[in-house]
């Protein structure tokens, strides 16, 4: 088949290229996911919202806490495009492959703009490296979200820029604000971006009026319409936003470092790589700790800015700068991909051949369809599809729960962020001890078996109301 008129790639080239990186991020994901080695509290959350939106209700999660409407924590209307495949295949896996689609589309994306800008072979390499990029490959990792549709309008709207088409930026900009409550100001910055040239100034000007509008609508009016409290969840005060600014440099300049160095440092010189600040300003300003680094999803929106913006820098560049720039790309990719490799991978496979995961399997199993469910974070993301759940964490005990799920013992295979995880009960009597105090019942224990406890209520304990409190942790008392 002949290159088309848009791409020097035939066509079943460029479907080959989405199967091949859908089928990798679904992969990944997946086995992450059902090796029971990356804690599922985020995962919980999505499947609930998806869940709700697919049965044309409001995204309601009762993981974050009773009666929680998820558009009061972040505003993204985009996740109502998950609900059409969750409705006709019910299960985390439908989430975590049309998550890996939509971030395929974005591969795609960036291959026909480097080839066109590049050549195949430079345009294919740096391709590559996108794909195996820090940002995305951890956001697969960690869970499903609203990520990949911010990553595929930005590069969408990179890939018109490059173009020198106005209005494919504009349209692409508008979709951004429908994703998530700061992508608002991402969208004013692209809105710079065009303004700065004399032949699109009327329409980037108006790009950072609409961005900078909806984003405080959305912060100060919309989030509160939606929260239970009436406030933002994520606001901070003024006082700790500047100890956060001064704070945590090191960590900072690390996420920089890598976030340019993964494409050679070359969006540096292109203008486009502005649109990064206001990710950088939101992330490095809040006290959360974990906003800082490269860990987690927060880096993927940032990947097809910088590999776009570096694409005119590397077709400009003389040669000797254009190798010693995909040589550094190449090693940074490998760096930070074996980082994940290690942290994240290696458990995952450790735990195939442990019992681990059929002993998860089988607890789960214990516990009926649609029976009402408190679980610690081990487990949670396995039951909030098809179970009435609660997090343990926010759970105030009403209505009592028939069953109470946990991981009972110190593990040292949970991965978090990077991190290991520890367990909240160091025995299973702590934990029976812990659930008729706190659900005001006793329980018996249906499955305990490499650490994953399944009580289930036996009786409601004489004279005590179900009446709401905050949990009574062990380590809290």
């Amino acid at each position: 088949m002949p290159p088309s008129r848009e791409s020097p790639w035939p066509l079943h080239s460029l479907a080959l290229t989405w199967l091949l990186s859908t089928g990798f991020y679904a992969g990944l994901s997946t086995a992450v996911f059902h090796s029971f080695i990356a804690v599922g509290f985020d995962n919980a959350i999505m499947e609930q919202v998806v869940t709700r939106l697919s049965r044309f209700s409001a995204p309601i999660t009762e993981v974050e806490g009773t009666g929680v409407n998820y558009f009061g924590d972040h505003f993204s209307p985009a996740l109502a495009l998950y609900a059409p495949f969750y409705r006709l295949v019910p299960a985390p896996e439908t989430v975590f492959v049309v998550q890996a689609a939509v971030l395929g589309l974005s591969v795609v994306v960036i291959l026909v703009a480097a080839s066109r800008c590049l050549g195949r072979h430079a345009g294919l390499y740096l391709t590559l490296m996108y794909a195996l990029s820090f940002g995305l490959v951890n956001s697969v990792v960690m869970s499903a979200r609203e990520t990949p549709f911010s990553v595929l309008l930005l590069a969408l709207a990179g890939a018109a820029y490059l173009r020198r088409s106005t209005r494919g930026v504009v349209l692409a900009s508008l979709g951004l604000l429908l994703v998530k409550e700061d992508l608002g100001l991402t969208v004013a910055a692209i809105g710079f971006v065009l303004a700065l040239d004399d032949r699109s100034r009327r329409a980037g000007v108006a790009l950072m009026a609409v961005g900078t509008a909806a984003a405080v609508m959305v912060v100060t009016v919309i989030i509160p319409a939606f929260s239970n409290n009436g406030i933002s969840p994520y606001a901070s005060t003024p006082s700790a936003m500047l100890q956060a600014t001064w704070d945590g440099w090191g960590v900072k300049l690390v996420t920089i470092f890598v976030t340019f160095g993964v494409a050679g440092f070359l969006a540096l010189g292109n203008r486009w790589s502005l649109v990064t600040l206001p990710t950088f300003l939101w992330r490095f300003t809040a006290p959360n700790v974990a906003y800082w680094t490269p860990l987690w999803h927060y880096s993927a929106p940032l990947m097809p800015i910088v590999f776009l913006a570096a694409l005119p820098v590397l077709r400009d560049a003389h040669e000797m700068k254009r190798r010693t720039s995909l040589v550094i790309a190449g090693v940074l990719t490998a760096i930070t991909l074996s980082w994940t490799v290690v942290v994240q991978v290696i458990p995952v496979i450790d735990a195939y051949g442990s019992p681990r995961p059929v002993a998860a399997r089988r607890a789960l199993d214990s516990i009926p369809t649609g029976a009402t469910v408190v679980s610690d974070e081990y487990l949670i993301g396995h039951l909030a599809g098809d179970h009435n759940t609660y997090y343990m964490v926010e759970f105030q005990g009403c209505p009592r729960p028939e069953y109470v799920v946990a991981h009972v013992g110190r593990p040292q295979e949970h991965i978090w962020g990077g991190r290991v995880a520890t367990s909240a009960f160091d025995s299973l009597a702590e934990l029976e001890t812990f659930a008729e105090v706190t659900y005001g019942a006793t329980h018996e224990v249906v499955a305990d078996e490499e650490g994953y406890v399944v009580l289930r209520r036996s009786a409601v304990v004489p004279s005590t109301p179900c009446v709401p409190a905050e949990p009574a942790f062990p380590w809290t008392s």
